[in-house]
């Protein structure tokens, strides 16, 4: 699969490289920069090279669910309805003593099919 070079407004390319094996999952998108096309072209391609060596590796944040909530709830008591952001505080409560203290990454959609579970039995 060729890669695929997208311009966007600001004059800045994305570079998005599929794995040609689509059972691999992963999904390569880096900012360029302001660059022309082919200059942004030349660039995928020195990346695409440091990818199959395994020299490059995409960054990881890492975030905890618990800073995560604290960051959500400042967002939605600045930018939602006085009900709306009530509401994300009474449903994030359950959610925290579930996931505790693990990262957002190390949560996958197993643990949150638990967590519907554990709902459904208490309801």
């Amino acid at each position: 699969m060729s890669p695929r070079i997208k311009r966007l407004p600001l004059v800045m390319f994305y570079c998005r490289e599929k794995s040609k094996n689509p059972y691999e999952g992963k999904r390569y998108t880096e900012k360029v920069g302001p660059l022309s096309k082919g200059l942004a072209e030349e660039k995928l391609s020195i990346k695409r090279t440091e990818i199959i060596r395994g020299e490059w590796k995409p960054k990881k944040v890492q975030i905890s669910f618990d800073k995560f909530k604290e960051q959500y709830l400042e967002f939605s008591l600045a930018n939602e309805k006085p009900g709306t952001a009530k509401r994300d505080v009474v449903s994030l409560g359950p959610l925290q003593k579930f996931f505790g203290v693990r990262s957002l990454s190390e949560i996958n959609p197993f643990m949150i099919e638990k967590y519907k579970q554990k709902g459904r039995k208490m309801a």
